[in-house]
This record gives C-alpha cells, structure tokens and sequence, in this order.
C-alpha cells in the first residue's frame, strides 16, 4: 500500500512538473451547480485541500452574488466575518489580491493553508459591474498575482450572469449535478459549452435508481463531457462524522476524500492538456 502510495505521489508531482513548465498564467477553474443545492460550495474547498495537499497552491474565490450574506462557500473557508472587503474591491481598484498593502484583507488562509478570498459586501453600495466586464477584470486580477497555481471560482449556479460569463474565460468550467429528478430536467435545458465538464456529486452508492442513472448518464449523448470520477455522498457524509470539530472547520478535510481526490486528479491531467502538454 505505501509502496503505491508512493507511486502516486510520484506521478503527481512529474503532472506538477509539467505544468509549471507549461503555465506562464494561472489556472482559472470555475465550480458552478447546474441547479441549487448539488455541493458546489462544498466541492470547491474539498479540491482546493487536495491540491495543496500536493503542493499545488491554490485560492478559492467565493463568486455567489446571488447571496448577499454568509455564504456556503465562506463557511467551508471557516470564515464567519462577513467581511465588507474582498476580491471584488481588489478588481475594483484594479489591484493584485497578493498586493501586500491588503492581502490581509482580501485574502484569508484556512485548513491545509488553502487560501480563500470572500466577494466582501461592498459590490452592494458599490453597484455589481457588467458580468462579463468584472470576469474580464477579474481573470486580468488573478494573471497579475504571483505564487498561485490554481483559482478555483465558486460561481454559484449555472443560469447566472456572473457564472456564464467568468466561466466562458475559465480554462475549465464544472457543472455540478446530482442523478435526479432536478437535476435531470435542468441538463435537458442547457447546451453543454465546449470548455464544460459534468462532474456528479452526491452519489449514494446503496441507492439503486441512483447507480441505474449514474449508468445511463456514462451511456447517453453528454458522455464525453462527464468526467470519469463522481463523488459519493456515503463517504463524504460518513468520514465527516469522524472529526470532532465545528462544522466550517472539518468539512473542507473530510470532503476531499479518494473520490474528491480522483476529480482532482482529471483536472490536472485536463488543464495539462489544455495548456499543450500531452506528453509526461
């Protein structure tokens, strides 16, 4: 087993390799759930932990403007402030989010060293730009901060303004979505983008209909756009159970579990590809 575990970590770090050979920006990967409700929020932190668990810095950008609150996303980054500051000023004022004048205010480090950046609450005094104006400026805000390697962007759901833009900028755009019934009808709604990967959440391996679904999905026309990893529900919720901590504090670990770590594994190998490195 560690004799495998080596392996892995082997090859890991030759994909790191290549990628930093290859990367002059960086990788801007948008999270975003086909509908409410399917784990975006929970999904985002779980692969920024995993990538740094293999040295691959990465920040998490809460992009959610449909909530105006606290949102998931904040939660999972065990950060409750609610701060009025955050990447949204940063674009704003058209500074870098590693500007060290205000790192500290835009920029919050959580479990594992991830690092998280909150939208902040001023886009409601300032006025929310242009959708496809602020992914611009945003995609510009991140290419100029050094040090990071991977940016993944909670967008919330799919039919935002804000997430159809920022993703159609994105090296990889994921549709979050569970099998079943709302899922399902949203999916026949929307054509699939050519930078779009499906990844299903939730799985409950017990659930027979459930797996029938699973089944049918990897046979039907949007196959080659689901990734081949899912993750299940059984094993996020159950490892959860086992650490004694706050909510915000354990979930970001717990959920990036084998299947989480897999999905991490895909986009590697995907950002590789699109970054034109085919060879390892």
């Amino acid at each position: 087993m560690a004799e495998n575990d080596n392996e892995i970590k082997k090859y890991f770090l030759k994909l790191k390799s290549a990628l930093n050979k290859r990367l002059n920006l960086m990788n801007i990967i948008v999270l975003q759930g086909i509908n409410g409700h399917v784990g975006t929020s929970s999904v985002s932190a779980a692969l920024a932990y995993s990538l740094n668990k293999i040295n691959i810095k990465t920040i998490v950008l809460d992009g959610a403007f449909e909530n105006r609150g606290a949102t998931v996303c904040s939660l999972f980054a065990n950060d409750d402030t609610q701060t009025s500051y955050g990447w949204y000023d940063a674009v704003h004022n058209h500074k870098s989010l590693s500007n060290q004048k205000n790192k500290s205010n835009v920029v919050f480090s959580y479990e594992g060293g991830v690092l998280f950046a909150p939208k902040g609450k001023s886009f409601e005094l300032l006025g929310l730009k242009e959708a496809d104006e602020l992914a611009s400026d945003l995609v510009t805000t991140l290419n100029n901060t050094q040090g990071i390697e991977f940016a993944i962007i909670d967008a919330g759901q799919r039919n935002s303004s804000f997430a159809r833009a920022i993703a159609a900028k994105a090296h990889m755009a994921i549709t979050i979505l569970e099998a079943e019934g709302n899922s399902l009808n949203r999916l026949n709604e929307i054509e699939i983008e050519d930078n779009e990967y499906l990844l299903l959440n939730k799985v409950t391996r017990k659930s027979k209909i459930m797996t029938d679904i699973v089944l049918l999905l990897r046979e039907s026309k949007i196959k080659n756009s689901l990734l081949n990893s899912d993750i299940s529900y059984d094993e996020s919720v159950m490892n959860s159970f086992l650490y004694d901590m706050p909510y915000p504090r354990y979930f970001s670990v717990s959920s990036a579990s084998l299947d989480t770590e897999k999905v991490m594994f895909e986009i590697i190998l995907i950002c590789n590809a699109v970054n034109g490195n085919t060879t390892l």
